[in-house]
């Protein structure tokens, strides 16, 4: 069974043999799901053991080149291997089958469990940020945010984890702007490209957000919930104000215009740092990826770059319109 995406024009091929695994992924980016012709990128999902050699795998260490155009990579009980010819192909095998994938299977139930699998080994490690690294190689790069667009123009709020960027996005969502992301979203050329993917949220954020329905489906701890399409911002838009959020005692909405300052936020949140073993993917390539800081620089060179701090989202609205554009 194939599923096909989309992605600001990376196209992604998605083959496996699990029913199970294919509608969490069509339902987590259906925002992107499409026919394309010419794949970027072909992943193959197996839930068994790697056809490859697994001494020598453990021999050869967590991200390793073999030859001139092929690697592999594991993570936990995810392993991969990547070959890049034509396009990037990605064959990754999950294996979780010991006592501990029973002992969760027991405590989450069947579905919980799988659902989690798929999330963090399959869509994070073996196709999100493989992704990632094909994205930025055509400019794109990844910021860990969320984003609202209002007007034609598109406002960001990154951050640490827990400081409220989704309830915040989906508050203002409530309040006549349309959510962009509430994880991820791509900047390119001054312009905001949105990430809208399968929304996970806090038992508090959906009992304080009306525009949400449950599912019945959880993931880490979270509710599974959908929005109306009408809520969703799906186009590019230019980027206005990037705002690094913090909860306080205190409303502020300073200017802080260095951007030296986001980037190492950026290398705090390690959404796409450069140490990890996608950054390996360029030996097996004669591309190189576009640096990071070049296309922050590029796209934040007249916006401005604030702090963000507020007590209540009721004080987000008046200060995120506050000082001159």
């Amino acid at each position: 069974m194939k599923s096909e995406f989309d992605i600001h024009g990376t196209s992604l091929e998605v083959e496996t043999g699990k029913e199970g695994f294919r509608q969490f992924l069509e339902k987590r980016l259906k925002s992107f799901q499409q026919e394309v012709e010419d794949v970027d990128m072909r992943v193959s999902v197996h839930f068994e053991a790697p056809e490859f050699d697994e001494d020598a795998f453990s021999d050869l260490g967590a991200g390793t080149q073999i030859n001139e155009n092929e690697m592999i990579y594991s993570d936990g009980p995810l392993k991969c291997r990547v070959s890049m010819e034509d396009e990037l192909q990605i064959a990754a095998y999950l294996d979780p089958e010991t006592w501990k994938h029973y002992g969760r299977m027991a405590k989450k139930g069947k579905e919980r469990t799988w659902n989690e699998y798929y999330e963090y080994f399959i869509i994070r490690r073996a196709i999100q940020l493989p992704l990632m690294w094909k994205m930025q190689q055509k400019g794109f790069y990844p910021v860990h945010a969320s984003a609202v667009e209002k007007d034609g123009e598109a406002y960001v709020f990154t951050g640490f984890g827990g400081v409220g960027k989704t309830t915040l996005g989906l508050y203002l969502a409530e309040n006549d702007y349309k959510l962009m992301a509430d994880n991820l979203v791509f900047l390119k050329d001054g312009k905001v490209y949105p990430y809208p993917e399968m929304l996970r949220v806090t038992d508090f954020t959906v009992e304080r957000t009306s525009i949400l329905e449950k599912t019945g489906e959880r993931v880490f701890g979270q509710e599974i919930v959908e929005t109306d399409d009408k809520n969703i911002a799906s186009e590019p838009t230019e980027l206005e104000k990037i705002f690094l959020l913090n909860r306080g005692k205190f409303r502020t909405s300073d200017v802080e215009n260095d951007v030296d300052r986001l980037l190492g936020l950026a290398d705090n949140l390690q959404e796409f740092h450069t140490h990890h073993y996608p950054s390996l993917f360029s030996f097996i390539t004669d591309e190189n990826i576009v640096s990071r800081e070049q296309i922050y620089r590029e796209s934040l060179e007249d916006t401005k770059v604030k702090n963000l701090s507020y007590s209540s989202f009721e004080d987000v609205k008046e200060l995120i319109g506050s000082d001159e554009k």
